[in-house]
């Protein structure tokens, strides 16, 4: 365990867990809080972070969880990827939003990565690791982004030639904006967050959100473009 997620997981010992369910729009299951992180569900307890998924039907809410606290919504599913390990990458990004989140509710103002804390010094490499690789695979390929998007559990809104937006975390709602492009201009895309996002999540953590979220859409977008047909008979030929 790397010590940024060391620091994470003592740091989330320490708040009060009564306060997390309301002020992070947050889930419980038995003792542990359940989040949703770039469409896929967790567990989260005082010691770890594990996938969730809620295959089978939940028991009845019980009383006596954790402080007191109602165990919600049951027992937890069955994750055919029960025995996976989330990354510690991912934990540490959902430890700090369940101990960093304000509670604070959407403004409907919208400003892109430069507007957050520090967003400026950081925006070179922002664009680096989010937009370039985003174009890479979606730049001259609208209709795979939203393919890709809508796969991801996006929500269509109207912006630029097609835009969708993911709420990456409960309270962290990340709009990606995509440009077509013509023959006077290269094809572009643009992240627009809430202006409250900085209640929720901390810049560094805004920027790694945002690779995820392209990490993730990218992985659909070449699985999804066909393949050379030698590769296809190379694929067959190593499977047999």
């Amino acid at each position: 365990m790397n010590d940024a997620l060391k620091i994470a997981f003592q740091e989330f010992r320490n708040i009060s867990f009564e306060s997390i369910p309301q002020r992070c729009s947050v889930g419980l299951v038995e003792d542990k809080i359940k989040i949703k992180y770039l469409n896929r569900w967790y567990l989260v307890s005082h010691n770890d972070v594990s996938y969730f998924t809620p295959s089978i039907p939940p028991t009845p809410p019980t009383k006596g969880g954790l402080n007191g606290i109602s165990k919600g919504e049951g027992r937890p599913g069955v994750d055919p990827d029960a025995k996976a390990q989330v990354s510690e990458r991912n934990k540490t990004i959902i430890l700090h939003y369940l101990i960093l989140s304000k509670g604070t509710p959407a403004s409907g103002k919208l400003i892109d990565f430069r507007e957050a804390p520090g967003g400026r010094v950081y925006y070179e490499v922002f664009e680096k690791r989010v937009y370039k690789p985003f174009l890479g695979v979606f730049g001259r390929n609208a209709a795979l982004f939203v393919e890709a998007a809508t796969s991801l559990g996006g929500e269509e809104i109207h912006f630029g030639d097609s835009a969708f937006k993911f709420m990456v975390l409960p309270r962290v709602p990340t709009n990606l904006v995509f440009y077509r492009g013509d023959e006077e201009f290269p094809p572009a895309c643009k992240v627009l967050f809430d202006s409250n996002i900085s209640d929720h999540l901390p810049t560094e953590d805004i920027a790694i959100v945002c690779e995820d979220l392209v990490r993730v859409l990218r992985e659909y977008g070449r699985a999804a473009q066909p393949h050379p047909p030698g590769c296809d008979l190379q694929r067959k030929g190593d499977a047999g």
